[in-house]
């Protein structure tokens, strides 16, 4: 039987299985922001914090690249919102507060601005 390389088994299954395993960008809301977030949360869901704190991020790190602009779509704040607001709350869980105080800080001046623009 042929042995499985510590990498593979390491992706994430559902990612791996729908073959939509982003490489440095992702587009908000599209499949593989779905699966990457399901993912998280799935760790999350099984007491794997660590792994999912570490998901969330790359999925920030993905977003990112991808060059969204919240103040101007639903979408990529929806994401952003959604993904840094998880986050938070996993870094609340593991007792970095101050980390998940910065992400809501940043959170809330983002949606300020986007609230404050003119129609």
């Amino acid at each position: 039987m042929a042995k499985v390389p510590q990498a593979e088994r390491e992706k994430p299954c559902i990612t791996g299985a729908a073959k939509i395993y982003p490489d440095e960008k992702i587009e908000p809301m599209s499949d593989a922001y779905h699966a990457l977030q399901a993912q998280a949360d799935h760790y999350a869901d099984t007491g794997q914090t660590q792994k999912a704190i570490d998901m969330y991020q790359q999925l920030l790190e993905k977003l990112r690249a991808w060059g969204p602009k919240p103040d101007e779509d639903l979408r990529d704040a929806t994401c952003i919102s959604g993904t840094w607001t998880a986050l938070a709350d996993l870094l609340r869980r593991v007792g970095r507060t101050d980390e998940a105080g910065r992400l809501e800080s940043a959170e809330h001046d983002w949606s300020s601005n986007c609230d404050a623009r003119p129609s």
